[in-house]
């Protein structure tokens, strides 16, 4: 559509393209800026040091309010797709595990509705210390 947002399914050629996108205060108004194209999904999970040895023993995506004393890393996923569609490719067998445990958090394209499988995906993770909480409890 020649324009910053994406505003349907005539942009991009009827495909519009997900892109991760952050706010930013521009006098006194949000303005939406793209940052990475191609992310269909990101997934956070906190992880919890349940003994107080400062290392991480369980995952979870939305801790209590007890928990987040005890938040030592952040687990990141993020699902990524190629920008265009590849007609000879079709991803629709396989699952995107984005927690990597095989129950939760498990996409798979569809047909229909949108996104269709003709676009090649791959899951990155990372997990991140915490550090100022980590490093006080003698990680």
């Amino acid at each position: 559509g020649g324009v910053t947002n994406c505003t349907g399914n005539a942009d991009d050629d009827g495909h519009p393209i997900p892109t991760l996108a952050r706010q930013e205060l521009v006098g006194s108004s949000m303005t939406e800026v793209p940052l990475v194209e191609g992310v269909e999904l990101i997934d956070y999970r906190f992880g919890i040091d349940t003994n107080g040895d400062g290392v991480a023993d369980v995952f979870n995506a939305t801790p209590i309010a007890a928990d987040w004393n005890n938040v030592v890393t952040v687990k990141v996923s993020i699902l990524v797709r190629s920008p265009g569609l590849n007609p000879a490719y079709n991803d629709g067998g396989k699952q995107y595990d984005l927690n990597g445990d095989g129950i939760t958090r498990i996409y798979r394209c569809t047909a229909s509705p949108a996104p269709p499988c003709n676009y090649k995906r791959k899951v990155y993770s990372q997990i991140f210390q915490v550090r100022n909480v980590a490093q006080r409890k003698g990680a």
